[in-house]
């Protein structure tokens, strides 16, 4: 019950989001195939704001991957560039021990076992995933998106 309320709360907000992108293109945060849209201010925080401060009319929502918007959640941060950088913080810290592992070359699998290479190989693409969402930035008109007076 208190679930279907907070939802028709924030329904209410929603119009006050401008949309710089769709959930069909790439999380802005990281640039993997987005799922859904991050709310900035988190659209939570809302109810949290005064008249004035919800008269200003630059919301905005940006595409993001589950991960993304689920890590940020409701956190205050206001602009995409202080949410980039927590979320490469976050991705760092989450995946530091993918981070640490070694190297290997091709001729390194030739000496493995079949179902060991597999593993390695496995492991080699999801690093090179992880640092492809690390050195993702989006364009300078999205990444200087922030909260506040349009002045």
């Amino acid at each position: 019950m208190l679930k279907k309320i907070r939802k028709i709360n924030q329904s209410k907000y929603e119009c006050l989001y401008v949309s710089y992108g769709s959930v069909y293109d790439n999380c802005t945060y990281c640039g993997l195939p987005a799922t859904s849209m991050d709310h900035v201010p988190p659209i939570t925080r809302c109810s949290d704001f005064n008249k004035k401060a919800l008269d200003y009319n630059n919301f905005f929502k940006v595409p993001s991957c589950t991960q993304c918007n689920s890590a940020l959640n409701d956190r205050v941060l206001y602009s995409i560039r202080e949410r980039l950088d927590f979320i490469k913080k976050y991705l760092r810290k989450k995946y530091k021990n993918l981070l640490h592992l070694p190297t290997w070359e091709e001729e390194d699998y030739e000496d493995m076992d079949l179902t060991f290479a597999k593993i390695i190989k496995h492991k080699d693409n999801q690093v090179d995933i992880l640092y492809m969402r690390l050195d993702h930035y989006p364009e300078d008109n999205i990444l200087n998106l922030k909260w506040g007076t349009d002045d």
